[in-house]
């Protein structure tokens, strides 16, 4: 996973980390809505929006949004599993 002004992240215990941190922060109510998929091969391309409920800076609920891009991989099982989970900011969003 990559987030936001971060290096990427692996292994499932640190990308845990990064998700826990998120909520501990407060970010409640995700929701995930696609916009477009493509699918070439073994491989998947997500472009979404994601949609939440953060703290602002008068401790009052803002809603938030940021827009994301999951590479998707087919595995020999038949099962589709993230491979690469990229997520960003909009432009002046301070976090």
């Amino acid at each position: 996973v990559i987030p936001p002004g971060s290096e990427p992240v692996t292994g499932a215990a640190n990308i845990e980390k990064v998700f826990a941190g998120l909520l501990s922060a407060g970010v409640k109510n995700l929701k995930f809505k696609t916009q477009s998929l493509d699918v070439n091969g073994n491989y998947a391309y997500e472009l979404g929006l994601v949609t939440y409920d953060e703290p602002g800076k008068d401790g009052k609920v803002v809603a938030g949004s940021n827009k994301y891009l999951v590479i998707w991989k087919l595995g020999t099982d038949g099962v589709w599993r993230p491979s690469v989970d990229a997520f960003w900011m909009p432009s002046g969003h301070a976090h």
